[in-house]
């Protein structure tokens, strides 16, 4: 039976889903969903409460790539920092097989969890998707099984029949499908300097230097804010060391 699993995007800046070269990834946020998925399966993300019956993006799972295959195979360049105001290609492995973060943006940056992301392993490729973004489509009666109710956490996994499965995307199909609206939360204006968007409402994605690596590389465990040298490793947690890789 085909699966379907439901999410509220509770910030939407372009980033996680990430359409830029109107190729939909979802590398950013929602591990599980990212861990979980299988090529095949649906992803769809609804608006906050009180709008929870707008749907914000659609996609089916083409491909499911390690996170460092993703960074590594150059066909998603256009997604790191260097070509995006939005990107979402932004870890890979460095040399001691550690994990490493792009310092050129302002996405997720520290002292944002970017285990969080990580743990996920793996980015989310659609070969069908519909991004209505800040111009949502409403579920019609018929569709709202797909509401979550009252909950801004977590997923629902629903295996659903090929009937439904086709009634869903006979409604998407109706109004178009790739990239049919731009971010509900807009793209930050270069010189804003709110910080990430899991911190403070909104991400300043500006391109360059962050100044976070002007020295030693350094490492973040596990959501906590202090530095740890990366030599010193604690079992069980990822560490991220902020990087100036192109």
């Amino acid at each position: 039976m085909p699966t379907i699993r439901t999410y509220v995007v509770v910030h939407d800046f372009g980033v996680a889903p990430n359409v830029d070269g109107s190729v939909c990834t979802l590398c950013l946020c929602k591990p599980r969903i990212r861990s979980a998925s299988e090529v095949g399966d649906w992803v769809v993300g609804l608006w906050p409460v009180p709008h929870r019956y707008r749907v914000t993006y659609a996609m089916r799972v083409g491909r499911k790539l390690p996170i460092d295959e993703y960074y590594d195979c150059g066909e998603f360049d256009g997604k790191k920092p260097d070509r995006s105001r939005t990107p979402d290609n932004i870890y890979h492995r460095g040399s001691d097989d550690g994990w490493l973060r792009r310092d050129d943006t302002r996405v997720h940056e520290p002292p944002y969890d970017s285990w969080h992301d990580i743990k996920g392993k793996f980015a989310l490729i659609a070969d069908r998707f519909w991004y209505f973004g800040g111009t949502p489509r409403e579920l019609p009666q018929h569709l709202r099984w797909l509401d979550l109710g009252d909950n801004r956490r977590g997923h629902r996994l629903k295996r659903v029949s090929d009937e439904e499965l086709e009634a869903l995307v006979a409604w998407l199909e109706s109004s178009g499908h790739g990239v049919l609206g731009t971010p509900r939360d807009g793209r930050a204006h270069p010189s804003d300097e709110t910080g990430s968007q899991h911190t403070s409402g909104g991400p300043s994605l500006t391109g360059g230097e962050s100044g976070i690596a002007a020295g030693p590389q350094r490492c973040r465990e596990d959501g906590d804010i202090s530095a740890r040298g990366c030599s010193d490793p604690t079992e069980g947690k990822v560490h991220v060391r902020i990087c100036t890789a192109k």
